[in-house]
């Protein structure tokens, strides 16, 4: 049995214990050395009691249930028997650890939030609205509300016309103009980029330019020109 030591604080309960013991020994969850852990589970019972520390029944129940694990591990295994004994104990404490870990978490935010103040709606000044308008004020109030309404939009600043009011070329399109284009002659990147207008055309242009690469429909020759494949040309 190996000498384990114990800061002899209170566990919430025999599967806190159990995962401390895990822990401590870096082992896994789905692979317990029930008798290391067994011996250091009782290890701990043994210390509380010589502190005359009282251990609950709960303890006590999982101290048995370990000593019962112990003895089917050291027992042959029934061919009926496929399930590993320590298996249910395994999910008790993945459960459990999971559960501590959330508890953990929302402990903390709850910290968090006892940190915050805020402070409370002050009620805003009862005012009445005390101004008197005549007949008239109010029809001409009225009017420039319906002239307003009826206005034109105003004009799209230059810099804006290239992006706002007008559609963009599709790839597909692109891909077609530029085709068209190689039919006639060869020509440089630069050029066909420049024939697209703008430069959101461009950006559209390139793209198309790529798919055409990827689908081997477009070639460089050795001067840098793009031209169509000899069997498209």
């Amino acid at each position: 049995m190996e000498d384990v030591s114990f800061k002899l604080e209170v566990f919430e309960g025999p599967l806190d214990l159990l995962l401390h013991l895990i822990s401590q020994n870096k082992v896994s969850i789905d692979d317990i050395p029930i008798s290391l852990i067994l011996d250091q589970y009782l290890a701990y019972l043994e210390a509380l009691s010589s502190l005359n520390m009282e251990v609950t029944s709960e303890f006590i129940v999982m101290a048995a249930q370990l000593i019962l694990l112990k003895s089917k591990m050291l027992l042959p295994v029934p061919e009926e028997e496929e399930e590993d004994p320590r298996a249910e104990l395994a999910r008790r404490l993945a459960e459990y650890k999971l559960i501590k870990g959330v508890s953990a978490e929302l402990a903390e935010k709850s910290r968090g939030v006892g940190l915050l103040f805020t402070k409370p709606p002050e009620p805003l000044p009862e005012q009445e609205y005390a101004y008197e308008h005549s007949p008239g004020e109010l029809r001409k109030a009225f009017e420039e509300l319906f002239d307003r309404e009826a206005a034109p939009a105003p004009e799209i600043p230059p810099v804006f016309r290239e992006l706002v009011g007008k559609e963009s070329e599709s790839i597909a399109a692109a891909a077609d103009r530029v085709l068209s284009l190689l039919k006639a002659a060869k020509m440089t990147l630069t050029d066909i980029l420049v024939s697209s207008g703008d430069r959101r055309g461009a950006v559209v242009t390139f793209i198309a330019l790529l798919e055409l690469c990827r689908e081997s429909k477009l070639e460089f020759d050795e001067d840098g020109l793009l031209g169509l494949p000899k069997e498209n040309a």
